[in-house]
């Protein structure tokens, strides 16, 4: 049985998530805070774009693209928000990747 929604249909715009939740950010928003590691160290938004457009450069160079899967293998820092949406900005799908800290039985 298919159950709707008694809200309207929502619209998904035809951007990459990275352009979609960066879209609006103005000059004045630069200077922001957007992310802050464990080591309490900030990243700007400012910061965070520039490093997002350096890597979709690196990504480019090397060749994957549109639909290209590249896994994140990293740890939880204020790194990763620039890698994950800088290979979606390359239009190539990022998974995380988790190393479990359970040992084996």
């Amino acid at each position: 049985m298919i159950i709707r929604s008694p809200y309207p249909d929502i619209s998904i715009p035809e951007a990459c998530l990275p352009e979609f939740l960066l879209a609006e950010l103005g000059t004045d928003d630069a200077d922001r805070p957007a992310v802050i590691g464990t080591s309490r160290r900030a990243r700007t938004y400012g910061q965070l774009t520039a490093a997002m457009g350096r890597f979709v450069v690196g990504v480019a160079e090397r060749g994957p693209g549109r639909h290209d899967v590249a896994v994140d293998f990293s740890p939880n820092c204020r790194d990763y928000p620039a890698v994950f949406h800088g290979v979606l900005s390359a239009c190539a799908v990022c998974p995380p990747a988790m190393r479990s800290t359970r040992r084996p039985n």
